[in-house]
């Protein structure tokens, strides 16, 4: 079984393109009995909501496409994927809402903070997918391809070269490109 990060994200599909990476139907990911259990937390803005993932087959995107855009109301998404049999909410599943964003994909979110917890899609049921900005813990995958790139805006700089600030108030220059 592929890791995650292995996975091809199909372009094939029109409107929410969401397709989460294929995997063989019947199949239960397995993990390296080498190496000791990644797991990572994930919640709301509020903390409504909290979530507990298992990263052995997770994998981490960007993708530029309108709807993501759109959606997010940033240049891009960066999303978290995983198997659902990795994905377990631990609080709050009463004070979550949902939005179908097409007839496969839904997207659901805080009632309370409106945060964008996971999401899911009819064409592969056994895959959700997270905003990483939600996620927390060490050793989160790291994004290795930005999707839908040649949809993306004009004025973003994927390339990070527009200068940098940061510190306390986020404002100060941080040095290098």
């Amino acid at each position: 079984m592929p890791s995650a990060r292995a996975w091809i994200w199909p372009r094939w599909s029109v409107g929410w393109h969401r397709t989460w990476p294929t995997i063989r139907r019947g199949s239960t990911p397995r993990r390296r009995s080498d190496r000791p259990p990644m797991t990572a937390g994930a919640g709301c803005y509020c903390g409504a909501v909290r979530a507990r993932l298992d990263l052995a087959e997770a994998g981490a995107l960007h993708c530029h496409c309108s709807q993501c855009r759109c959606l997010s109301g940033a240049a891009f998404t960066t999303w978290l994927n995983l198997p659902k049999a990795g994905f377990r909410i631990e609080a709050g599943a009463d004070d979550l809402t949902a939005f179908a964003v097409t007839a496969n994909a839904t997207r659901h979110f805080c009632r309370h903070c409106g945060a964008h917890v996971y999401s899911t899609d009819s064409r592969e049921p056994d895959i959700v997918g997270l905003p990483l900005g939600i996620v927390t813990g060490d050793n989160l995958p790291q994004p290795g391809t930005h999707y839908y790139f040649d949809s993306g805006v004009p004025w973003c700089d994927v390339a990070m070269t527009a200068s940098k600030a940061g510190g306390v108030t986020g404002l100060e220059p941080l040095d290098g490109p």
